[in-house]
């Protein structure tokens, strides 16, 4: 895994307001997605993309990291079972606004 050098997550969303909480539920960063003659769809999808941030880089590492045990070989012959999927499946709705 990588050296974690951000806000660690998970962060979470308000309207347009990308936040994470520290372990005494205080407030540790805030980001606003403000408008730039951008359309709300635009903006919220990008709200939701960078909450998602933490969980998207570690869902791939994660992934990446069982793929390079199992030799190239492998890579085709993965038996996608739920666990190795779930944590890119749920950052994945997370970045989208769907679900899983």
């Amino acid at each position: 895994m990588s050296e974690r050098k951000f806000t660690p997550g998970p962060w979470m969303l308000s309207g347009r307001t990308v936040y994470a909480l520290n372990d005494q539920g205080f407030n540790r960063f805030s980001a606003l997605v403000q408008d730039a003659h951008t359309s709300a769809v635009e903006l919220d999808a990008n709200a939701r993309l960078i909450a998602a941030a933490p969980e998207l880089l570690g869902a791939l590492e994660y992934l990446m990291a069982i793929a390079d045990r199992s030799g190239r070989e492998r890579y085709i012959q993965f038996q996608l079972t739920p666990e190795f999927l779930e944590p890119a499946r749920a950052a994945i709705a997370k970045a989208t606004g769907r679900s899983k």
